[in-house]
């Protein structure tokens, strides 16, 4: 079957048929400047992951979240330590132009390798990101809220589900510091 091309050499369709004109096309940059620009930077971070029912383990850290792909997409790259062994974690998070879960993230950490994918959405500016994983014959599920607190720092909150979202417990609690260059 021959395929056909069609081709308009002058003005664009709207204005010969005197339709509106067409929307301008989604800009990848400036969505993600304008909505999540505001955590790019280079941190100093307070880490505290859950260790059991009452316990906590915490360290400090060194996160860079920085514009990738022409600005498309930030990259968060985290690099501390997780009860007492190294540990690093890469972040995409990009927005798109689904209106109601524009945000999405692909994270992989270096302890277990699994890469989850959330997406979801800015309320009162905190970022709300939620996915879910079947894990040992239950889904799990898990939320992440990223907002500045009062003093402009960075805040992160992972919270878990494992009773299909009836309770969420905390799971770890990020206090990012924007790091003091010196020469």
């Amino acid at each position: 079957m021959p395929v056909v091309s069609l081709w308009m050499l002058s003005s664009p369709l709207s204005a010969q048929t005197g339709a509106a004109p067409a929307a301008q096309p989604f800009n990848c940059r400036d969505a993600t400047s304008r909505m999540i620009g505001f955590m790019m930077g280079e941190y100093s971070v307070r880490a505290v992951f859950r260790a059991g029912a009452a316990a906590w383990d915490s360290s400090i850290a060194v996160v860079t979240i920085t514009p990738d792909l022409g600005g498309c997409v930030l990259r968060e790259h985290f690099r501390g330590t997780r009860y007492g062994a190294p540990y690093e974690s890469v972040a995409l998070w990009g927005v798109h132009g689904d209106s109601v879960s524009p945000v999405q993230r692909t994270f992989v950490h270096s302890q277990h390798g699994l890469l989850s994918i959330s997406q979801g959405r800015i309320v009162a500016d905190t970022v709300i990101l939620e996915d879910s994983a079947f894990v040992r014959g239950k889904w799990i599920y898990q939320r992440t809220l990223v907002w500045r607190d009062q003093n402009r720092e960075l805040r992160n909150e992972g919270r878990r589900s494992e009773d299909m979202r009836a309770t969420w417990f905390v799971t770890q609690r990020f206090h990012f510091k924007p790091r003091v260059k010196t020469s």
